[in-house]
């Protein structure tokens, strides 16, 4: 088994944390739009996030980022974002 296949097997989607991980970033969506807005609240390839709690029904994530902003984003958009547990 190759490294590069080792890591792909360890990412996960941002939805797949419990209460209280954290993500380091390794993937962000390719659409432009989505990503230009997830980076503006801080959410950048190579930073953590925490996941601070989770809205019910499938609602938004609250986050923590590693600048110790909170921001909260839709569950849509957080399953497109994928990395590995920090």
């Amino acid at each position: 088994m190759t490294a590069s296949f080792r890591d792909a097997q360890a990412l996960i989607a941002l939805t797949e944390l419990a209460r209280g991980e954290t993500l380091r970033i390794v993937n962000m969506p390719d659409d432009s739009e989505l990503s230009t807005q997830l980076r503006a609240l801080g959410l950048r390839e190579g930073e953590s996030i925490q996941l601070l709690r989770r809205a019910p029904l499938g609602g938004p994530l609250h986050l923590r980022t590693e600048t110790g902003i909170e921001v909260a984003i839709g569950s849509p958009a957080a399953s497109l974002v994928s990395g590995q547990r920090a």
